[in-house]
């Protein structure tokens, strides 16, 4: 099952709506099916989860779908956040991103201080 996950764009920074991430990494779910975004997101510093109000100033046009009919406010969780939750959840889609950055990124950026995607190494023959 495919989930979206809504996204807005706060000071230039993407902030990730916490219902569709804990619904999407399974966390925080009742026996009953029920996404508690209290409980997916209690793990987090208090910087990586903010609410957003509907009357929010820094909401812009468009925002309205973050909301629904006769919702008030939306938790959100920061970059640092999401990626946070990714790294704990057992979801088979997650491990492979787990994979990813534990078995490529972080190796390559503590052998070349960087990593790009779709940069080559080159090797230099003098």
């Amino acid at each position: 099952m495919n989930h979206d996950i809504r996204t807005i764009e706060i000071e230039g920074a993407p902030w990730f709506v916490a219902h569709d991430v804990c619904a999407t990494l399974k966390l925080g779910i009742s026996h009953t099916g029920y996404v508690n975004v209290w409980n997916g997101t209690q793990t987090l510093s208090r910087d990586e989860k903010r609410v957003l109000r509907r009357t929010d100033p820094c909401l812009t046009r468009g925002s309205e779908v973050l909301f629904g009919s006769r919702v008030v406010n939306v938790s959100l969780i920061s970059e640092s956040g999401l990626y946070k939750l990714v790294m704990r959840s057992d979801k088979r889609e997650a491990r492979l991103f787990q994979d990813w950055v534990t078995r490529v990124v972080l190796p390559t950026i503590r052998q070349t201080g960087a990593y790009v995607v779709g940069e080559e190494k080159l090797t230099l023959t003098l």
